[in-house]
């Protein structure tokens, strides 16, 4: 089964819920570039109060102090 199959197109990679507070995540390499569709979901996201982020792995650390403020 291909990625294809199992992700909506523009749906962030991770969805979770921490302490009751909606957070997605589109996980990136260093050099990814996110679509026009991933960007729209991210800012409807957050504009509906949810917590958004794109992530590289350069930028875990950044991430992480943002998780521990949510948590």
């Amino acid at each position: 089964m291909a990625v294809e199959d199992i992700n909506a197109h523009g749906i962030p990679d991770l969805i979770l819920c921490l302490k009751g507070k909606f957070v997605a995540i589109e996980l990136k390499n260093e050099d990814g570039k996110p679509s026009a569709l991933q960007l729209y979901n991210i800012e409807k996201i957050k504009q509906s109060g949810g917590q958004a982020f794109i992530l590289r792995p350069s930028e875990f650390e950044k991430f992480k102090e943002e998780v521990l403020k949510i948590v």
